[in-house]
């Protein structure tokens, strides 16, 4: 009766055994997906901390940008007020030179006009 109750037994262990094992090995699997996905989220994070990284010296460049643009647009709203004074400057001159030109030959006609008795 001793053997009958050991040769139950034996496949009960032999099927614990086997079941153990198929529960190590479903377990190992288990963490071995864990640690693949760990890796897999850790890349991940990884890129978007690289992305952020890149969009964030954007962000500076393009604010260098602006500030850059503000200097210059006030620089060149500087010579455009110094061009257009130039050309009022021009066109009094132009103006001058044109009346002085005008009385000139007014004086050249009558000085002719004069010598000739027609006047």
């Amino acid at each position: 009766m001793n053997q009958g109750r050991q040769s139950l037994k034996e496949p009960l262990l032999v099927e614990n055994r086997y079941s153990d094992d198929a529960i190590i090995s479903e377990r190992n699997e288990d963490i071995h997906r864990i640690t693949k996905d760990l890796r897999d989220l850790k890349e991940a994070m990884n890129d978007v901390s690289v992305l952020v990284g890149d969009q964030g010296n954007d962000i500076d460049q393009i604010d260098q940008n602006v500030a850059h643009a503000d200097v210059s647009t006030e620089e060149a709203r500087k010579e455009l007020k110094k061009a257009s004074e130039y050309q009022a400057s021009r066109r009094k001159k132009i103006l001058i030179i044109t009346l002085i030109i005008v009385v000139v030959v007014f004086v050249v006609i009558m000085i002719v006009l004069w010598q000739t008795g027609v006047i």
